[in-house]
């Protein structure tokens, strides 16, 4: 669906004459493609896997809740305004992506001791 829904509509996107002065950062263009193919799916893991994270370690419903939305609405803020700025960068996607990539696998490790404990007692 990301690939359909997301690409499908920044490709429709970059086709319309009214976006022509920002090829840069429409398709195909360097920038979006590693933003698209690499930065968003590394910090998408990171976040999932920490909102993951914060939902077993709750006590209760409403607690998850706050705690998941409290990153999600960090994440996308911090997150979705530097794939933006760095858009027209193909070496910032490619640090943005690499940093994406180093958090996600330290909140996987984290995540694996936070549950292999809850697990286990």
């Amino acid at each position: 669906l990301y690939l359909l829904i997301g690409g499908g509509a920044a490709s429709i996107a970059a086709s319309l004459d009214i976006c022509a002065p920002h090829r840069d950062v429409l398709p195909p263009a360097a920038g979006w493609a590693a933003a698209f193919f690499l930065s968003t799916p590394c910090w998408s893991l990171c976040v999932s896997v920490l909102c993951a994270v914060v939902s077993s370690m709750a006590r209760d419903v409403r607690a998850a809740q706050q705690g998941v939305w409290f990153i999600v609405f960090f994440a996308t803020l911090i997150c979705g305004s530097a794939l933006t700025r760095l858009m027209p960068s193909l070496s910032g996607q490619l640090i943005f992506a690499c940093a994406g990539a180093l958090l996600g696998s330290i909140a996987l490790g984290a995540g694996a001791v936070v549950m292999s404990r809850d697990l286990t007692h």
